[in-house]
């Protein structure tokens, strides 16, 4: 099984941090919405992934994809259906 993980650190400004970004709200939506879908991955979390700057961040494992800047769950969850397809 697939894992994307989440990161849904939040720091206070001047920082950087997906958290603060709307990582959280993004997690709700691709947990809901993978189980809608039916697609065999499991919606983790993370304190941190090391990029809050280039943030909301996510990890695919395995196959190490990653996905920055992510404003657009919708978006996302049709790169993970490519990358199941494939």
């Amino acid at each position: 099984m697939k894992v994307l993980t989440v990161c849904i650190n939040v720091r206070k400004a001047p920082f950087a941090s997906c958290g603060a970004r709307g990582s959280l709200a993004l997690h709700e939506t691709l947990v809901r919405e993978i189980r809608q879908r039916n697609l065999p991955i499991e919606v983790q979390t993370i304190a941190c992934l090391g990029k809050c700057d280039i943030g909301p961040n996510a990890r695919l494992s395995p196959g190490n994809h990653w996905f920055h800047r992510i404003t657009d769950a919708q978006a996302l969850l049709g790169k993970l259906e490519e990358i199941h397809a494939a």
